[in-house]
């Protein structure tokens, strides 16, 4: 068990988890902390998009990293089902014509379907059953109001934006789906993982590997353990590098972000 697991649980039987999730959201809101945490990410993704015009923000939350791609010079499309999330997002954005968002799901079939929202914690709401059930947060989050919402894909917001130059997916458990609404590589591309669903890291990889391989590319991968805005490994790795650093079986507490590189 990871120690922020332990911690959830250990406050949530104490019955302090709601004061401290609103401890926490304070703390993140403040301007010093909010500060360092732009600088940490700025820095991170200076590195990452050197030649990235247009990106994909698909799970947009409250903006924030919509924010630093937009303060690197790129377009973005942010993707926001939640309505209260989207609407500062909205405001936030105000008058800047550089980012769109779409207040709709990606899934990997455009319509209609029930989205699952944790109002403790909204950054847990997510179209996964699956993993409301089964991930770390199953036993000491609530998932207390299911809304409909929209619902388009990856290869329909390329088809009306174009191609972009990276993708961040940030989806609680539906990475997989995502990819799989993707019909073409894209340059760049990150997903969400959480150790605990070893299937949903291997479908996002057989996704991206089959995509790359149909347009005669291959794809270098790298992860990003937490919030800590760096990659782990010294080199970009193949399939079986980035399985074996991750070591499936042991890393018990681990999740972060899996970055995939397409290329010649």
């Amino acid at each position: 068990m990871g120690a922020k697991l332990f911690v959830h649980r250990l406050f949530s039987r104490m019955g302090l988890l709601r004061q401290v999730v609103a401890l926490k959201s304070a703390c993140i809101s403040s301007p010093l902390i909010h500060s360092i945490a732009f600088r940490n990410e700025f820095s991170f993704y200076k590195q990452l998009l050197v030649d990235s015009p247009l990106v994909f923000d698909i799970g947009g939350n409250v903006g924030n990293y919509a924010r630093v791609f937009r303060r690197l010079g790129c377009r973005v499309i942010t993707a926001e089902p939640i309505p209260e999330c989207a609407a500062r997002i909205r405001r936030r954005f105000a008058g800047d014509d550089g980012l769109i968002l779409l207040e709709t799901a990606v899934s990997d079939r455009p319509g209609q379907t029930v989205f699952h929202i944790n109002e403790e914690i909204p950054e847990l709401s997510t179209l996964s059953r699956d993993w409301m059930q089964n991930s770390r947060y199953a036993t000491t989050s609530h998932w207390s109001k299911s809304i409909p919402v929209p619902v388009t894909t990856l290869s329909e917001m390329i088809r009306q934006y174009g191609r972009p130059g990276y993708c961040k997916i940030d989806v609680e458990g539906h990475e997989a789906d995502v990819l799989d609404g993707l019909e073409a590589p894209i340059p760049l591309v990150s997903f969400e993982f959480c150790i605990e669903f070893p299937e949903q890291i291997l479908r996002c990889l057989d996704r991206l590997e089959a995509l790359a391989a149909g347009d005669g590319q291959r794809v270098g991968y790298n992860y990003s353990p937490g919030q800590r805005m760096r990659l782990t490994l010294p080199e970009w790795t193949d399939r079986a590098g980035l399985l074996d650093a991750l070591d499936l079986r042991k890393n018990g507490g681990l999740a972060g972000d899996i970055f995939a590189r397409t290329g010649e």
